[in-house]
């Protein structure tokens, strides 16, 4: 009798097992929930950005300002720094980027470089540009800014 009842016990218990599968599979729930994860991960992402730009305090006054901030550390070595003149979602991409130049022997070059860039005039925009060009007026780099709303700095965008 026991025995019945274990058989039988078994059985329903793969029966449910079968059916939660099948049901599973058949309403895709399981990219349904994929996709809600990549969803709070995105939103996710956004809120802590947004609060890094509430927090960022780095940067300075004008574009020039914010250049010359950054020279000045990347020339002294404070790679640390000199990233966060970046805006936040750039920061970890400029720093390897630095630690690259420095290891190539290139800081000197760099500091040279950037400190030719001329403002081309006033954008009345939140972004700005200021360009590096050589002795036969070809471009050489562009610097990219973005005023921060929040603090009202400015910050390197690229370059």
């Amino acid at each position: 009798m026991w025995r019945d009842f274990s058989r039988k016990k078994a059985v329903l218990g793969l029966a449910i097992f079968v059916i939660i599968v099948v049901l599973i599979w058949w309403t895709n729930i399981i990219p349904i929930l994929n996709q809600r994860h990549q969803e709070y991960k995105v939103l996710s992402g956004i809120d802590k950005l947004k609060e890094a730009y509430r927090n960022d305090t780095y940067g300075g006054a004008t574009p020039e300002e914010t250049l010359k901030m950054f020279t000045e550390a990347f020339k002294v070595g404070d790679l640390n720094l000199a990233s966060k003149y970046f805006i936040p979602e750039k920061q970890s991409e400029y720093l390897a980027k630095m630690q690259n130049w420095v290891k190539l022997g290139k800081v000197e070059e760099i500091v040279s470089l950037l400190s030719r860039a001329k403002w081309s005039g006033d954008s009345n925009t939140n972004q700005d540009q200021m360009d590096v060009w050589n002795s036969g007026k070809e471009l050489e780099v562009s610097v990219f800014f973005f005023q921060n709303e929040n603090s009202k700095k400015w910050k390197l965008m690229g370059m």
